[in-house]
């Protein structure tokens, strides 16, 4: 098998909490990985009760959804309750002890079949008549179903979360004839189960895709015999066949087509809205690895839909009989929907959820490197990068710093006057390289803090970016699987805006054409041709569609044109957002979609909230984080402990480095809340004279070691300006920084910027 991805492992992780909240959430419904609602646990019991299901007879489910017996016989089970009789005769004597029911009453008798716990019957003039089909389930029947203990070989067994082209633990689990082709099915909404269906749309026999089950993953090889069943449905009228074929390493196929079976022998099924089974049982041949199975109708305008899948190794023999299509089927299957498919992948996904904790425990540490490459990712519309820290974030005693005298009173709150950005303090010279290096911008738009009497807080710098949507990351999609050429191609036109566009041209019948991809931040820009025939689109940002827009010149009013542009929020600030253009299907007027460029007008926000004489323990105290970020706010570099050296004891916890780092953690934690990702920092040394009591109950060397300790174990990235400044100390130099205080001079500063800088490129 293949070497399991990152990308894998995360999916997994996301299947395992689904799991969990499957099983334990009070909700009746909950959100699986593919954004599908899904009932839980709590939902199947609402259904049960919504039924009228007995439910002391569903109670072993496990999981499974909700026996599918009519309402009529829901009811009829319900009179039948406590009325229970050791055989069908005693049930209608109306002088045995207990007395028999009366005419028309019915009744129960444990049943003969171990699939069954109770048989019901009707008195119908005295005689007990046997109501066919109407049987209580026994435990086992739901927690054992026929395909209990066979290795399902297509993991998705009721297509509840795979899509086409998507992979699963580094798997493909689509196969098709042409590859990347599967214009001639889509998936639906499941008629029979809570899933999706595969529907053959194109007439004929070409093309052919469906499940792809590896032999491996039964445990089958050369020579042993697997089978397959499939269950197809249909509302169009004509005959339904299923097929499959056994193919080598490169998806190649070997031998010839294999037709699937009736029970009765026939090579389809009648179609209908009712689902029927099809099989076929055959030996592995020399080098096969695995067998793609697909569905069709050679009935012009048939619709076919295949709505579970699943395989075993062994003949039939060792597998179950012909299932019979009958509401016993539906409970076997559902319970199997809910409680094999899952519980059988359950396994699977703990040791990659387990693999997953393995990776983060050994990671490095985060931050620096994040930062960088939302620097750097030109879909990154958006970055706010926050600072908080204390007087030597505001950039207290550099060279034309705002002047604190006269200053207005300040009592260490985000209302405090704030410095301005020429000075040369690390946090100016921080937010002007940024904006330099990775936005090609050199004059920040600057902005006071609100409600701050003076100086300001806020730097914003901008830049713009034409990405064509012809290249990755950018996927053009259709029905879900990656676009061959002919959908969606790419076109030389010297006049556009980078040269050429990007078309895609789609048909009344093609439901699911989509250009998308995954971006930060509140906005972007289309750049789009306005024709006679242009199409509408709608525009989806995680899974929400938040409008209809057209390109047909009638409908926009714009002449044939290109270079139109238009602006597309995504609904505020979206971290991550898969953003999607779903074509609208073509009505004969709108079919043509052109997209010169996505534009990004990226921006870089950088807010200082370095507050004179603050605190970490105050910043913990008075919800001061919180209040610090704003949205959008991405990344925060935090530099405190300092002042929190101080003999004060006015906010009521121990005076020690185990407080510093108590507190950091839970700064930590409200900076989480909020999705920020902290890198951490330790200011300065100082001199001798304001490191030791009275003034302080500890030096700086012990904050460094509490911030470093605190970095190290939530894994963050720590910069030690400690070391580098003390170090100077050491070789006699003191120019640096006040002589009987903790703040450094313009090249303290630059030291400190510089010890970020190196950091960051680096990162």
């Amino acid at each position: 098998m293949p070497a399991i991805k990152i990308s894998d492992l995360n999916n997994a992780k996301v299947d395992i909490d689904f799991i969990g909240e499957f099983a334990t959430s009070e909700d009746e419904t909950a959100i699986d990985r593919m954004g599908r609602t899904r009932r839980t646990l709590a939902g199947v019991e609402a259904y049960i009760s919504d039924h009228g299901i007995l439910a002391e007879s569903l109670a072993a489910q496990a999981g499974a959804e909700a026996y599918a017996v009519s309402a009529a016989t829901a009811s009829q089970v319900a009179l039948a309750r406590g009325k229970t009789y050791p055989t069908p005769a005693a049930g209608v004597d109306a002088g045995g002890t207990p007395p028999g029911v009366g005419f028309g009453e019915y009744f129960t008798v444990p049943s003969p079949s171990s699939r069954d716990s109770l048989d019901l019957y009707r008195n119908v003039g005295g005689a007990a008549v046997l109501q066919v089909g109407k049987s209580i389930p026994a435990a086992d029947a739901v927690n054992k179903p026929s395909q209990s203990g066979k290795v399902n070989g297509w993991p998705d067994l009721f297509f509840r979360r795979s899509a086409f082209g998507e992979s699963f633990l580094g798997r493909r689990r689509y196969f098709e004839y042409t590859p990347g082709n599967f214009s001639g099915y889509q998936l639906v909404p499941n008629p029979a189960f809570d899933g999706y269906a595969v529907r053959r749309v194109i007439d004929g026999t070409t093309i052919p895709a469906g499940p792809l089950i590896w032999l491996d993953e039964l445990g089958a090889g050369e020579g042993d015999t697997v089978t397959v069943y499939i269950l197809v449905s249909s509302a169009n009228a004509g005959t339904a066949y299923g097929a499959g074929r056994f193919l080598g390493e490169a998806f190649n196929g070997l031998g010839t087509q294999i037709n699937m079976q009736r029970s009765t022998g026939e090579l389809g099924v009648i179609a209908s809205a009712i689902p029927q089974f099809l099989r076929l049982s055959e030996v592995v041949p020399p080098g096969a690895k695995s067998i793609g199975i697909f569905h069709y109708s050679q009935t012009a305008g048939a619709r076919p839909e295949m709505v579970a899948c699943w395989a075993f190794k062994g003949g039939v023999a060792a597998g179950p009989a012909w299932p019979v299509f009958d509401e016993t089927t539906w409970l076997t299957l559902r319970g199997e929907q809910q409680q094999a498919t899952i519980v059988a992948q359950a396994a699977q996904l703990t040791a990659a959820n387990t693999k997953i904790l393995q990776l983060e425990k050994s990671s490095p540490a985060k931050g620096l490197r994040e930062l960088k490459l939302a620097l750097c990712n030109p879909l990154c519309q958006f970055n706010g990068v926050v600072l908080i820290g204390d007087s030597i974030t505001f950039g207290l005693t550099t060279t034309g710093q705002n002047p604190i005298q006269p200053m207005p009173p300040r009592n260490g709150t985000l209302a405090d006057a704030r410095n301005n950005g020429a000075s040369p303090s690390w946090a100016n010279l921080l937010h002007k390289y940024l904006g330099l290096q990775y936005y090609n911008d050199s004059s920040a738009t600057e902005s006071a803090w609100p409600g701050t009497p003076s100086g300001v807080a806020i730097f914003e710098y901008s830049d713009s970016v034409d990405l064509f949507p012809g290249y990755d990351p950018f996927i053009r999609s259709n029905t879900n699987a990656v676009a061959p050429v002919g959908l969606w191609n790419q076109v030389y036109s010297p006049t556009t805006k980078l040269g050429f566009y990007v078309q895609g041209n789609v048909a009344s019948s093609q439901d699911n054409m989509r250009l998308s991809w995954t971006m930060t931040g509140y906005e972007f820009d289309l750049v789009f041709a306005a024709q006679a025939n242009g199409a509408k689109y709608e525009l989806i940002v995680n899974g929400v569609t938040l409008g209809t827009y057209s390109t047909q010149t009638g409908d926009t009013g714009l002449p044939v044109s290109f270079g139109n542009v238009r602006t597309h929020a995504l609904g505020g600030f979206k971290r991550d957002a898969l953003v999607e253009l779903r074509l609208v299907p073509g009505d004969g007027a709108r079919y043509n979609f052109r997209v010169e460029a996505i534009t990004i007008n990226r921006k870089l926000r950088v807010t200082n909230q370095g507050i004179i004489g603050i605190t970490a323990a105050k910043y913990v105290d008075t919800d001061m984080v919180a209040a610090a970020c704003q949205e959008g706010d991405q990344f925060a570099i935090v530099q405190l402990g300092t002042n929190d050296r101080a003999i004060l004891s006015s906010y009521g916890r121990p005076e020690s480095p185990s407080t510093l780092r108590y507190n950091m953690d839970r700064i930590a934690d409200a900076l989480a809340v909020m999705e920020v990702q902290p890198v951490v920092m330790c200011a300065n040394a100082v001199p001798a004279v304001v490191d030791v009591p009275p003034t302080y109950r500890y030096g700086m060397a012990k904050v460094r070691e509490a911030l470093r300790q605190f970095a190290d174990d939530r894994k963050f990235d720590f910069i030690d300006h400690f070391a580098s400044t003390r170090a100077l100390f050491a070789a006699g130099d003191t120019a640096w920084c006040e002589p009987a205080g903790p703040h450094p001079f313009d090249a303290g500063h630059l030291l400190m910027f510089n010890n970020i800088k190196e950091r960051l490129d680096a990162a």
